[in-house]
């Protein structure tokens, strides 16, 4: 990375590790959620020797040895994971600490990042080739690592630090972790070509660049990742410069604002929204928010957001059961999907609606809802509303989570086999979901890794007997849905055997 601040600190190692072993199946972009980190130590003076593990489609690991060469001399190297992949990222992550103790043996390793701050103290208490692990954003945690292993300040008290020390060691995680306009200088300085995807979110060829513009919620439902953590938004002033930036130097045009609870500030949306029209007229841009702060707008503000480049909207349905929006916290009337849905797209912006299946006290007659829910919103306008389908995958500290985790019998307690653990969750053969019923898990997988995505996708295969096929099977799921019925799965047999072509994407993973 460039320098930011002039040189008073120590060289020290940042590496962001990679999602996938093979080829990627999509360009992950810039990593938002690490390179904060990165900015904050460059802003304390240290000189930061930057490495991503797979950068840009090269070969895993090409660069690894000049890495390894240009950190003599540092006290420690950080590994940041930037998202919510954990497998392989920390096994990259265990595989990249190795490497730098064994070229480097007094190097301390840290290793932080979105996944490591869902973990407890206790599942981190194993011997790792990581020395620390820091829970939180780690801006300020980071720069006061640095400081402690050079001696100029001790260990308790920095953010989040979990470290052994002839027994575990546990520093809590400071609240207020603000995201500030500081911490994302880097949008100006970078070459942000590298980092531009092709369509991304938006699902076409045009230039898109992620712009992580804020971090938290303020919903604190009980089966999210992000309860408990506070909303912190960049101002629109910060937005509009970034975008302004990239659309200048780089032609980009799209924009996947990242960030978890946008409308939870209307007054923040609106003006960002009446900025870009002014700055940016010819660009657009996504994000998500919650319908219970969707439901609330009216007609004048849609057609703001709309008029300011608002394209795309995700918003967090989770449920068609209001037993269920109960269960997780969530304040919003079953049906407001569907009417928020309507109003988008009478205002041209397309909707991104999201569902969660398998929740803890999930029925049958719950699902049914949600397939009920997900019919009605599909048939608003087929091949233009989109949808995201999940499966609850439960982490620690979140009170559905933690419930989930008690109805487990064996569920893991150390990192390692965590991650073995979570493997399952991906295969239909296997058993994760132990809340439920064997067949209930079953029958949710299903539909999540087959019924769900092709019953609501439109056909890429060019014109021919596939086509026909692909349709005729999307037919068949989209009955399946209409009678809750997923047994005997010939049709999936069928489209692997004569389709066998990826279905779009539903973020199990």
């Amino acid at each position: 990375m460039p320098a930011i601040a002039a040189r008073t600190g120590s060289r020290v190692g940042f590496v962001v590790p990679c999602f996938y072993d093979g080829p990627e199946p999509y360009s992950p972009g810039i990593p938002f959620r690490s390179l904060p980190v990165a900015t904050a130590l460059e802003r304390a003076g240290h000189e930061v020797v930057y490495f991503e593990q797979k950068r840009f489609g090269r070969p895993l690991n090409e660069g690894l040895p000049g890495f390894l060469e240009a950190i003599g001399g540092a006290p420690v190297v950080f590994i940041w994971q930037t998202d919510l992949t954990p497998m392989q990222q920390t096994a990259h992550t265990f595989e990249i600490a190795r490497a730098v103790k064994e070229r480097h043996p007094g190097v301390a390793v840290a290793a932080g990042g979105a996944f490591v701050h869902l973990c407890t103290p206790e599942v981190l208490a194993e011997e790792t080739p990581v020395d620390y692990w820091i829970r939180g954003y780690g801006e300020e945690a980071c720069v006061d690592l640095v400081d402690a292993i050079l001696g100029r300040r001790g260990f308790d008290g920095i953010s989040g630090l979990t470290w052994l020390n002839g027994g575990q060691r546990a520093n809590d995680v400071h609240l207020r972790q603000r995201l500030k306009p500081e911490h994302v200088t880097f949008y100006e300085t970078l070459d942000l070509e590298p980092y531009v995807q092709r369509g991304g979110i938006f699902g076409n060829e045009e230039k898109t660049l992620i712009v992580g513009s804020g971090r938290g919620c303020a919903k604190g439902c009980a089966f999210c990742y992000h309860a408990g953590q506070e909303p912190s938004l960049l101002p629109p002033e910060t937005i509009v410069s970034i975008a302004a930036r990239a659309r200048r130097d780089h032609g980009v045009k799209q924009f996947h604002l990242a960030e978890f609870d946008f409308l939870t500030n209307r007054h923040r949306a609106l003006a960002l929204a009446r900025l870009w029209r002014d700055a940016l007229p010819d660009c657009r841009w996504y994000t998500l928010c919650s319908p219970i702060d969707a439901i609330r707008l009216t007609d004048a503000e849609w057609d703001v957001l709309a008029a300011g480049g608002c394209a795309k909207l995700e918003i967090g349905a989770e449920s068609g059961s209001k037993a269920m929006l109960d269960a997780i916290g969530k304040k919003h009337d079953p049906d407001d999907p569907y009417r928020i849905a309507t109003r988008m797209l009478s205002h041209g912006i397309t909707p991104m609606v999201n569902f969660i299946f398998g929740l803890l006290g999930e029925k049958e007659t719950d699902r049914r809802a949600s397939l009920g829910l997900i019919r009605r919103i599909h048939r608003l306008a087929p091949g233009r509303i989109h949808f995201t389908f999940r499966l609850f995958q439960p982490v620690w500290a979140t009170p559905m989570g933690d419930a989930a985790i008690a109805r487990t019998p064996g569920y893991p307690r150390r990192l390692s086999d965590v991650l073995t653990y979570r493997a399952g969750f991906g295969d239909e053969s296997e058993r994760a979901m132990m809340w439920l019923e064997p067949e209930d898990e079953a029958r949710v997988k299903r539909m999540i890794f087959y019924y769900l995505p092709i019953a609501v996708s439109v056909p890429e295969i060019p014109s021919g007997w596939r086509h026909r096929l692909y349709v005729l099977l999307r037919a068949a799921a989209r009955l399946r849905i209409a009678l809750g019925y997923f047994g005997l799965g010939a049709d999936r047999w069928l489209y692997r055997r004569c389709v066998s072509q990826a279905l779009p994407t539903t973020y199990c993973a």
